[in-house]
């Protein structure tokens, strides 16, 4: 790899193909590539194959971040999923795709990504701000904040995959990666709409509630997430995720209009917020085994090593 560095501006490139470096008119280095090569020249896309970081007067090489094994991991991945939850027949005729199609194809699925995940730290932020132990009362326009928001990052969640392949970029590896990234982003989410809910049901002032709820749904996302990785296939069950965001929805929307005292009414002899965070590590045990049984009988199979 050494002996196709080449220093340009103090900075070194280096080029894949053996081939010589050189720096386009916005000064991204681009490699010199064959016809067959798999790596074509970045031309004008926000990432160069060649490491390169481009904006207006800003260019960073990243060959020691990304070496060659985990580029090639990169372009052998697919994403390959299997099964179908109970709401997505409903969601991507009449809500997804209809939004999708109004997206301009010049936006970069990240941006989608990122966008749904803003709008769930500003609920989260404002949640917060009101009831900074989880057990005072917010406003209640702030859980209705709470409660369009994730429907708005749901539907983020789901324009983006769609967006990723309208995308027009000559990046082998641009699916890959905006992969990669909207996992990132599920897993902020992931802390923010937990947090929310706690606020919700004010089980700040009970630490046996409220830090079994915070890590039995990180224990889930992780499952899944070690599911995938084992197994190179990204699996749904008929209630899988976006069924609970959706339950999520419903649980903001129902404290804004019932207030958050609704939780502390008694149902079979336990409180509503008891019962719901019995329900999910119940849920969450019975998915882990269901995930494990299947990967050990699928077995393992390579995907993304980055």
């Amino acid at each position: 790899m050494g002996k196709n560095r080449k220093q340009v501006g103090g900075v070194w490139w280096w080029s894949r193909t053996g081939g010589e470096a050189h720096a386009d008119a916005d000064g991204c280095m681009t490699p010199a590539v064959s016809k067959s090569s798999r790596f074509p020249p970045c031309g004008n896309d926000t990432f160069c194959l060649s490491g390169c970081l481009k904006k207006k007067n800003l260019t960073m090489f990243s060959d020691e971040i990304r070496t060659e094994e985990q580029i090639n991991h990169l372009n052998r991945h697919e994403y390959t999923r299997t099964g179908r939850t109970f709401v997505e027949p409903f969601m991507e005729p009449y809500w997804w795709w209809p939004v999708a199609d109004l997206v301009p194809r010049t936006i970069n699925a990240n941006v989608i990504s990122v966008f749904g995940v803003i709008l769930n730290i500003i609920s989260t932020v404002v949640l917060m701000y009101y009831a900074p132990t989880a057990t005072e009362e917010a406003p209640r326009w702030a859980y209705s904040l709470a409660g369009v928001n994730i429907f708005l990052f749901q539907t983020c969640d789901s324009v983006d995959g769609r967006q990723c392949l309208r995308y027009k970029t000559k990046l082998n590896w641009h699916l890959q990666l905006a992969e990669l990234f909207d996992h990132a982003c599920d897993s902020i989410t992931k802390v923010c709409v937990t947090i929310e809910f706690g606020i919700c049901m004010k089980i700040g002032g009970r630490p046996e509630l409220f830090v079994p709820f915070m890590l039995t749904a990180m224990f889930m996302f992780f499952t899944a997430h070690w599911q995938t990785y084992i197994s190179g296939l990204v699996r749904f069950t008929t209630f899988d995720v976006l069924e609970a965001q959706q339950a999520l929805c419903f649980g903001y929307l129902a404290t804004a209009v019932m207030g958050p005292d609704i939780w502390a009414k008694k149902a079979f002899a336990l409180e509503w917020r008891e019962l719901i965070i019995i329900a999910t590590a119940m849920s969450s045990i019975l998915k882990f085994f269901n995930q494990a049984a299947f990967v050990w009988g699928r077995g393992h199979r390579v995907t993304v090593a980055v």
